[in-house]
């Protein structure tokens, strides 16, 4: 679910294909945009011919990303709702999508252990970051697009393949290599957020614990929340 930048809209994927006989029951997802002002739905995207799992606006609001299993990212133009460009690089599912702050980036992750950033002007690939170790399951840009951080597996328990250390790596989107891998997790990473100024940042696991950290990469708070 995204979030335009005035509030006004709302983008979430939806089934558009119910099959109660195939695995998962729904065979193609939509995109159900929501006026948030009207209370009611504007438009439906249908474009995507697999699970559409995030979407991203960029900073005015004027186009739509959206990530898909069917290994596709769809740029949408909000004044028709139609499809600009679809981005085909990746050769697995594309997992998420993050605009950088003056939308002029646009990274993309997927299930091919690649990070992509595309120049939003030419819609060509700038950079493909790759994590031979894990597939990053999110990205999130800092406030001046100098770093990129994603969020990962980077174990799992050999017997029930569950998570059982998060790790945050932290690009540098100039020199295009990893500055630090962050391990603190000791369970998936679920999100993570970056402060104003870029000097700190939180990041939250499946395994209820939170972390907040400076910007030498230590973790300088870090706290473990227990439901009441």
């Amino acid at each position: 679910m995204a979030l335009n930048v005035d509030g006004s809209l709302i983008a979430f994927s939806t089934c558009g294909n119910y099959d109660p006989k195939s695995i998962g029951n729904c065979t193609r997802d939509e995109i159900l945009i929501w006026d948030t002002n009207r209370g009611q739905p504007l438009k439906t995207l249908a474009d995507h011919t697999d699970t559409v799992l995030n979407s991203a606006w960029n900073d005015d609001g004027s186009k739509l990303a959206s990530a898909s299993s069917d290994r596709t990212i769809i740029i949408w133009d909000t004044a028709t709702w139609q499809p600009q460009i679809t981005l085909i690089d990746h050769t697995d599912t594309v997992l998420d999508v993050a605009w950088n702050g003056d939308s002029s980036r646009l990274a993309s992750t997927s299930s091919d252990k690649t990070i992509i950033i595309w120049d939003t002007t030419t819609w060509q690939p700038l950079v493909t970051l790759t994590d031979d170790r894990s597939v990053a399951e999110f990205v999130i840009w800092n406030n001046d697009g100098t770093r990129l951080a994603s969020g990962s597996c980077g174990k799992t328990d050999g017997d029930s393949n569950v998570c059982i250390q998060g790790e945050i790596t932290i690009w540098d989107t100039t020199n295009r290599e990893p500055l630090t891998t962050l391990v603190n997790h000791r369970d998936s990473v679920n999100s993570v957020t970056w402060n104003a100024s870029s000097d700190r940042l939180a990041s939250a696991g499946a395994g209820q614990q939170h972390h907040y950290m400076g910007h030498n990469q230590m973790a300088t708070t870090s706290y473990t929340h227990r439901p009441l």
